[in-house]
This record gives C-alpha cells, sequence and structure tokens, in this order.
C-alpha cells in the first residue's frame, strides 16, 4: 500500500530532524492509501492536498513557517496545487553557498511533452542544455 511512500517520507524528515510520522503518521498514512485507492481524480485530489497539509502542519509543530495556505486553487480551474511559496522557503534555508548558486530549472517536462524526448536521456540533456542557454 502507501508503506514505501511513508518510508521515504520517513528518510527524508529524519535526516533533518523531524519526522512527522511519529506524530501525524496514521492520519498521513491513511490519506496517502486514500490517494492510492481513489477512483476519481477528484477524490486522488482531495487525499493528496490532505498529505501536504499534514505535512505543512508538521513542519508548523517542527517550527518551520512555511507559508500558507499549503495547497490552494488553481485559478478558476476544478484543480488545486501547493504553495508556489514553499520550495522557495526551504530553498532559502539551504546554508551551502555552491548549492544557493545552482541557478533553478524546473523539469523538463513543465516545457516539453515531447515523448521522443522524455523518453531518451541523450535527448532530455540535450533539450536541458538548450534551455540553459535560452536562460543566460
Amino acid at each position: 500500500m502507501a508503506s514505501w511512500i511513508l518510508g521515504i517520507v520517513e528518510v527524508v524528515f529524519d535526516s533533518c530532524g523531524i519526522c512527522p510520522v511519529a506524530h501525524e503518521g496514521s492520519r498521513l498514512e491513511g490519506a496517502l492509501v486514500a490517494v492510492q485507492a481513489a477512483e476519481t481524480w477528484q477524490a486522488r485530489q482531495d487525499h493528496l492536498s490532505e498529505a501536504v497539509d499534514l505535512l505543512s502542519e508538521r513542519h508548523h509543530q517542527a517550527g518551520f513557517e512555511l507559508p500558507a495556505p499549503a495547497v490552494h486553487p488553481f485559478f478558476d480551474r476544478p484543480f488545486t496545487t501547493t504553495n508556489v511559496e514553499i520550495p522557495a522557503f526551504f530553498v532559502d534555508r539551504i546554508p551551502d553557498d555552491g548549492i544557493q548558486s545552482l541557478p533553478v530549472i524546473r523539469s523538463i517536462e513543465q516545457w516539453n511533452d515531447n515523448v521522443d524526448v522524455l523518453t531518451h536521456p541523450a535527448r532530455r540533456l540535450a533539450a536541458g542544455a538548450v534551455y540553459d542557454i535560452a536562460q543566460d
């Protein structure tokens, strides 16, 4: 079921010294299991939103004042999305200047939907290189 997802969450948060599983484990696991069992995209979205909210809540309990809300409507469409300020919140707190200086390049899937590019590593790298040049 969702135990492998919960295991990943545990590893990530344990490395940060916080573990949402200890406090919110059964609720988080329940939300993740419900995501997998959902029969409609709306139900899946609701359960994913619940999981994100639970993780955000746990971060608040650990002393991280994340931007709120964690999940909000995606414009006037029937979808929700995570708060775009949350990743920036964590990136801003990375203490390594070398990592901080790296450019932020989003996933290639956000700007390219060509299967012939996405399914071939060499083509993905070539497309990414073009993107890097275009950003300069």
